[in-house]
């Protein structure tokens, strides 16, 4: 099958979320193939999610397996519907990415949204958790390619029905080989419905009664002030190279922009307008058989 599903290396923070690198359409992966890779290296996810801390990236696991139809990727499954050369439809499904930020489940208090409790007369923080699940996505992925370029739609459904929601991608990858080795341009958006969005970026209407009854009335959140739950656009900008040093080693890095547009200081649930990823080590491909 068509290696738009093979990256030229992978980085992989192994049962939670995967980064998949570039693509070279103009490769074939024989079927009954099966691949194992570790990257090694320092890198980091920055969580925009309040009192949860970013995520180191260390050691980044890579299992793949394509067959004649179905394929395996890390946390990523698909089903061949119709391939060519240049147009590929599979049936499609993976992990939603937004729910790793809040594996780390911390305890959110008062003190988080009242700046100005330190006095002695504040009354005591009331801790509570603020929890959410990995919800799993499917549905439908199709892309066109030529040459070193690809165009890639996903329509993901909420399957699990953790929130119930739905999301929607478009991205645009082109790959560069040069003497110093290989790059990658990956520009896409994300759609988010209300109810994924809500899910993982808002407080749900009980958290909200919880830290306004812990407040002084002068200082309690106004709940008609708080943002509701809208649909978003999230667009990303993926920078990728590597460099390789034998058949099984190779030089990585990896950098990836997303900005969040909407208020974030408004639900006050995450505490940044943006996640930054990167990445710099060593790939090293165990097997391939």
């Amino acid at each position: 099958m068509w290696s738009r599903l093979t990256p030229f290396f992978t980085l992989a923070l192994w049962g939670c979320s995967s980064l998949a690198l570039a693509v070279d359409p103009e490769q074939f992966v024989e079927s009954d193939t099966f691949e194992l890779s570790v990257a090694t290296g320092l890198g980091n996810i920055s969580n925009p999610v309040t009192n949860k801390d970013d995520i180191p990236l260390f050691v980044l696991p890579n299992i793949s397996y394509y067959g004649e139809n179905f394929y395996l990727h890390n946390t990523n499954l698909g089903y061949k519907l119709f391939e060519s050369k240049s147009l590929f439809i599979d049936l499609y499904s993976r992990a939603d990415s937004f729910g790793f930020f809040h594996l780390n489940n911390a305890t959110l208090s008062v003190s988080t949204f009242n700046p100005f409790n330190s006095g002695r007369h504040t009354p005591k923080p009331q801790p509570f958790d603020v929890k959410r699940s990995i919800a799993y996505l499917a549905g439908f992925k199709t892309g066109l390619m030529h040459d070193n370029h690809s165009l890639t739609i996903e329509t993901l459904f909420d399957v699990t029905k953790v929130h119930h929601g739905f999301s929607a991608s478009i991205n645009y990858q082109t790959l560069f080989q040069t003497r110093i080795g290989l790059f990658n341009i990956d520009v896409g958006v994300d759609y988010l419905s209300s109810k994924q969005n809500g899910y993982y970026f808002y407080f749900k209407p009980d958290e909200l009664t919880k830290i306004q009854s812990g407040m002084p009335d002068t200082l309690a959140l106004n709940s008609t002030s708080m943002a509701s739950p809208k649909p978003t656009w999230v667009p990303s900008l993926k920078l990728e190279y590597q460099y390789p040093l034998s058949d099984s080693i190779s030089v990585i890095s990896f950098f990836e922009y997303q900005q969040l547009n909407n208020n974030a200081f408004e639900r006050r649930l995450i505490k940044r307008s943006h996640i930054q990823t990167f990445f710099l080590g060593i790939n090293w491909k165990l097997y391939e058989g």
